[in-house]
Parts: structure tokens; C-alpha cells; sequence
């Protein structure tokens, strides 16, 4: 019953690291399109 308990749990930590990182990467590509747009009008 604990081994089981144990690996439940490292799924469950796994996922949430994965969406963690998600997140990050997607927060990261957001920050780069927004910095894009407001350098943009001043290139112009």
C-alpha cells in the first residue's frame, strides 16, 4: 500500500511540475510578444 501511495504521488508531482513548466514557457513567450509590441511602434 505505500509503494503505491509513493508512486501516485510522484505522478502527481510529475504533473504539476510539467504544468508548472508549461506555464513558464508559455508566461516566458507571452513576455516576449508583449516586449515585441511595445518595442515595435518605437522602431517605427
Amino acid at each position: 500500500m505505500i509503494k503505491i501511495a509513493e508512486t501516485l504521488i510522484k505522478a502527481k508531482i510529475k504533473r504539476t511540475d510539467s504544468a508548472n513548466l508549461n506555464s513558464i514557457a508559455t508566461n516566458k513567450l507571452y513576455s516576449r510578444l508583449t516586449v515585441k509590441s511595445s518595442v515595435m511602434p518605437a522602431s517605427f
